[in-house]
This record gives C-alpha cells, sequence and structure tokens, in this order.
C-alpha cells in the first residue's frame, strides 16, 4: 500500500487511501509496480495529435456542434466555443510527419498554423485501475483518441463507480477492487467498440485509409455487426449495467452513417408485425415537430441562458 507521499517542496502527505491522477506520468500508479497496458494499437493506427486554437468564427456564430473531417492519415476536429475555436489533427505517425500534418491542416482549415501543442499517445488503458488502495482516473488510466470525447466521459464514469469503493475501503478489500477492475475493462472495450466503429470505412483515397481498412475489428464490435445483418438493432443490445458508455442510440447513429444497418431485416420485421404504417406515420410526426417550434440561433441561446443564470 502507498502510506505517504512526499512532494516536490519536500512535504509529507500520508493518507489510507489515493487517487492517481497524475495523467500520463502514472506517478502512483508506477511506483506500486503497475504498468501493464493493454493497448488498442492492433484495431487503431492514430497514434499523434496537433492541437492548436484559432479566433471564433469571423461571422460572428457559435455552431451547436464538433466538425471532425477525415485528413489523409487521420481526422481534423473543429470545436466552438463562446470565445474561440479549439482545433486538431488526429493522425497516424505511420504515415505522415509531424510537419506534414501540420500543413495539410493548415490546408483543410484554410489558415496557416503557426504554433501547435503536439503529443503522441498508445491508445488503451491500464490493465489494472484499482490496485491496493490507490485508484487511477483520468489520463492515469486510460486514453483513446479525442473521438467522441471518450477521455472526459471515462473519467467521469470512474470517478461515479469509485465512490461506492472508496467509502467502503479496507485494505484487505479483494473483491471490490477485482469488480472495479472488471467493470472497467467493459468500460473500455464499449469505448474501443465506439471509436473502431468510425474507422468502419469504403475510403481507398491515401495509404492509411487503406491500412485502418484492413485492422482487426474488436469481437465485441464484430459481434454487433453480425448480429444486425440478422436483424435490426435493439436498444437492449447493450447493456448499461456494467460500466458501458455508449449505448444503442449511440451505435445506431454511427452504423446508419457508415452504411453497417441492411434495410432487409428491418423490412421484414416491419411486415411481419404489420407495423409498417404505424412506424411510418410516427417518423412523419418526428420530422414534422422539428420545425412546428421556434428555432433560436446557438449564439443567441447561450447569450440568453447566459443572462438568465449569471445575471
Amino acid at each position: 500500500d502507498i502510506i505517504s507521499v512526499q512532494t516536490n517542496r519536500k512535504e509529507k502527505v500520508t493518507a489510507d487511501f489515493w487517487i492517481d491522477a497524475s495523467g500520463f506520468a502514472r506517478v502512483l500508479m508506477k511506483n506500486l509496480g503497475n504498468d501493464k497496458w493493454n493497448s488498442f494499437s492492433d484495431y487503431l493506427l492514430c497514434d499523434s495529435a496537433i492541437a492548436f486554437p484559432t479566433e471564433a468564427d469571423p461571422n460572428g456564430q457559435i455552431r451547436p456542434y464538433t466538425r471532425a473531417r477525415a485528413a489523409s492519415s487521420g481526422w481534423i476536429w473543429e470545436i466552438p466555443t463562446q470565445e474561440r475555436r479549439g482545433n486538431g489533427y488526429v493522425f497516424s505517425s505511420q504515415f505522415i510527419s509531424e510537419e506534414k500534418a501540420i500543413l495539410e491542416a493548415s490546408k483543410i482549415a484554410g489558415y496557416k498554423i503557426d504554433s501547435a501543442r503536439t503529443f503522441s499517445f498508445d491508445a488503451g488503458y491500464l490493465d489494472k485501475q484499482f490496485v491496493n488502495n490507490c485508484i487511477a482516473i483520468g489520463l492515469a488510466s486510460s486514453f483513446v483518441e479525442p473521438l467522441e470525447a471518450t477521455s472526459i466521459g471515462s473519467t467521469i464514469q470512474q470517478i461515479k463507480y469509485s465512490v461506492q469503493y472508496i467509502a467502503s475501503y479496507l485494505p484487505g478489500n479483494k473483491h471490490s477492487r477485482e469488480k472495479y477492475n472488471k467493470t472497467m475493462h467493459v468500460m473500455m472495450d464499449n469505448i474501443l467498440s465506439m471509436i473502431r466503429l468510425h474507422y468502419i470505412s469504403d475510403r481507398q483515397d491515401s495509404d492509411f485509409w487503406i491500412a485502418q481498412k484492413n485492422m482487426k475489428i474488436n469481437d465485441s464490435l464484430q459481434n454487433l455487426i453480425d448480429l444486425w445483418n440478422e436483424r435490426p438493432p435493439s436498444r437492449w443490445d447493450i447493456s448499461a449495467d456494467e460500466g458501458q458508455m455508449f449505448l444503442m442510440p449511440h451505435m445506431t447513429h454511427v452504423m446508419q452513417g457508415q452504411g453497417l444497418i441492411p434495410s432487409a431485416p428491418s423490412s421484414r420485421v416491419l411486415d411481419n408485425l404489420n407495423i409498417r404504417q404505424m412506424v411510418s406515420y410516427k417518423v412523419d410526426e418526428i420530422k414534422n415537430h422539428r420545425h412546428d417550434h421556434e428555432l433560436l440561433d446557438h449564439k443567441m441561446a447561450l447569450k440568453e441562458t447566459s443572462e438568465m443564470y449569471f445575471s
């Protein structure tokens, strides 16, 4: 167990339980000899990123969504905030250098990138995130690429699940550690399924996309793809009981966009249950509801919300 920690200022801190939130350094976990890393490199090629801020959109609008655009060796993000836009290029160092990535990002974004933060990563997670009297949370426990903001989401999940274990902690709580670590394995496999799903593509326009097309698909995702070739997606195909972060609505949206939901099984269900007309009516009702009320500009909505709560 960790008994005490000495800070850089030579201060000694003692505690019964510790949380390693030291990021990629994993200061506490490394001192516990806990460094087995489950890499996703068999499934995902991206291992590097550059990040750079830009000024807010010159037209004054704030888009209510993140833009993700495919590039030659990965993808480029643009996240609008109230004051600026955050941008970056996630790429594979096997297929493009940092310098060329900056040039390509400049071309796609439409402006010259003068300075960019760069970092490398091995997508994956710490095999044991609860060891002895310490839990690793956030970047100290795992990191996959920025797609779908999984680092923020997984950190929230970890905090939610760890509270009960910390509150009931005793040094001999072996089964608690095993259960927490198993939950984190399920969560990370669920995250891998979601991210890997985005890369199932018919793109053939660069060496990166050809190589990514031939990468392995993890079993959990492959099982879903095979299942949905036989019957339509169901809300019960993924449980939320074991730490899963991405449920069926998330998966369905991406699979539909990637053309992975065949129409034939759904058509059979509609006909055999005699609900085609009812479903058609419901779909029309949903479409009409999108336009039967005032649509407020996103920037104006943020302004009104801010004035309501912070004035």
